[in-house]
């Protein structure tokens, strides 16, 4: 799953830059969603933050 998240945050980020949001705003709101697309992990299967980034390899930031 982790290379498919990855992909849809780069494409997030690259639409909101071309749609002309800025930068710093485009990279807020796809910081937000990435998180959201990890939390959707933690539920279902039982982990906290720290085990969705260790089990899914991300290298984005807690």
């Amino acid at each position: 799953m982790a290379p498919l998240i990855e992909e849809m945050d780069r494409q997030v980020r690259q639409i909101g830059i071309a749609n002309g949001c800025g930068e710093e705003l485009t990279n807020l709101r796809a910081d937000k969603l990435f998180r959201l697309y990890l939390r959707g992990f933690e539920s279902c299967c039982g982990w906290d933050t720290v085990e969705v980034f260790k089990h899914l390899d991300c290298t984005a930031d807690v």
